[in-house]
């Protein structure tokens, strides 16, 4: 099993969850899956209700280092958002403090149909 994941944001209104404070919880958080393309992508269900995806290319920096060896960074360039057309599940999680949520969202072409809570421990 692969242990690079991708990030999903969705706004609380998708969200199965009726309480306010479990929403607060979760306002912010940053869920994470391996339901997509495991490629340490950022995913976002837009207020339309579809995927969307942060694209980009790696650029490599040389960077500065004080004992003089050479040493370089990967940064994002050329960062475009674009829309998924993801057919299937996609399990999402994450532990906004002391409790682990898991969800269940489906998507038609890229479009969210469903979401539901699987497990909150």
């Amino acid at each position: 099993m692969s242990s690079r994941y991708d990030t999903l944001r969705i706004d609380l209104k998708f969200l199965p969850i009726e309480d306010e404070q479990e929403l607060e919880d979760l306002k912010d958080l940053e869920f994470q899956t391996k339901s997509l393309d495991c490629q340490f992508l950022d995913y976002h269900v837009g207020m339309d209700g579809y995927l969307y995806f942060e694209d980009f290319e790696y650029e490599l920096v040389s960077k500065d280092n004080k004992d003089g060896l050479f040493s370089a960074e990967m940064r994002k360039i050329n960062q475009v958002t674009k829309k998924s057309y993801y057919n299937g599940d996609v399990l999402f999680y994450g532990k906004p403090y002391e409790v682990f949520y898991t969800f269940m969202a489906y998507f038609n072409d890229g479009e969210l149909e469903s979401v539901v809570l699987i497990s909150k421990q």
